[in-house]
């Protein structure tokens, strides 16, 4: 099966429950909020707290998730020094949330499977950690701080049980601690049942409008950023890498590359939702930029493959 089939056999599947969620929405009067808060505070703790136990953290490639961190934060801050120029409304923290990471778990960890294989999905996770510690902490501070005060928002992001359950599980992975066989059996039942209402959140959140809600500056903005702020920045990595630094490989480059153009992710419905910011214009963006995928993961590996990184 040559790429575009590999990315489609993966991508069918999640269109279909975000498909799902749109029939939930519309005709079941299933609610956005409730949802949104099981995904928050029920499966997402220990989903994550599973993920970082399981990760191979070797020395050599620590620096994967500093490079993630620090990316994520200068994408993040200037996207919302710039949109606060533009909008006064809660947008410019909608936006700058979104831009803190990508899907790149649910979305993305299957396709990395299929294109690179386990080897290459453990570095990618552990590249991604970063990310997922920017997701449950900085993306849901800037967006709790477009309708809240700065103790209030504080206040909110401490009540958040994913951003301990972070911790706890790096802690776990440094004393060795591991998961028994039942606790990995209902991990795997958690990571399932939140691909399934993470990727209905999105659908669920277009129903509610009964079609897509789109401000096209604001989308654009969340393109830009998705689809060029953060390949040039992952770009301008490579680059230093290979001219200056000599620390990583071709693997690595590649799956930089991929985790480059990955779609917005999930929880920035989640999070508009418990914050009330504009959730079913998330989802828009979120759907728009699911289907988008189509086009810029090949486009991904044909840069991949253009560069010699395969």
């Amino acid at each position: 099966m040559d790429v575009f089939g590999v990315i489609m056999a993966d991508l069918v599947p999640l269109y279909l429950l975000i498909g799902v969620g749109y029939i939930a929405g519309r005709y079941l009067d299933v609610n956005l909020h409730s949802i949104s808060r099981i995904c928050l505070y029920i499966l997402l703790p220990p989903v994550f707290l599973g993920a970082m136990t399981r990760i191979d953290i070797q020395p050599s490639l620590i620096v994967l998730p500093l490079i993630t961190l620090v990316s994520s934060y200068i994408i993040t801050l200037s996207a919302l020094n710039i949109a606060k120029r533009i909008w006064q409304d809660g947008t410019a923290n909608s936006i700058a949330s979104a831009a803190v990471n990508a899907n790149a778990v649910y979305f993305g960890l299957p396709i990395v499977l299929a294109l690179f294989g386990p080897h290459g999905a453990s570095i990618y996770l552990f590249m991604n950690l970063g990310g997922a510690i920017n997701n449950a902490s900085l993306s849901y501070y800037i967006s709790a701080r477009g309708r809240f005060t700065v103790q209030q928002s504080l206040k909110r992001l401490m009540k958040l049980p994913v951003l301990y359950a972070v911790v706890l599980g790096l802690v776990f992975n440094y004393a060795g601690i591991t998961m028994n066989p039942i606790a990995e059996k209902y991990w795997d039942y958690a990571a399932g049942a939140l691909t399934i209402l993470g990727m209905m959140m999105i659908g669920i959140s277009v129903s509610k409008l009964g079609g897509l809600s789109i401000r096209w500056g604001e989308l654009g903005a969340l393109f830009l950023i998705k689809y060029v702020a953060w390949p040039v920045m992952l770009g301008a990595v490579i680059f230093a890498d290979v001219h200056w630094f000599g620390l990583l490989n071709h693997e690595i480059y590649a799956l930089m590359i991929i985790l480059s153009f990955m779609p917005l992710f999930a929880n920035y419905v989640a999070y508009a939702a418990e914050n009330n910011l504009f959730p079913e214009r998330a989802g828009s963006a979120v759907l728009l930029s699911s289907l988008f995928s189509t086009v810029a993961i090949p486009f991904a590996y044909f840069l991949i493959k253009y560069f010699g990184f395969n």
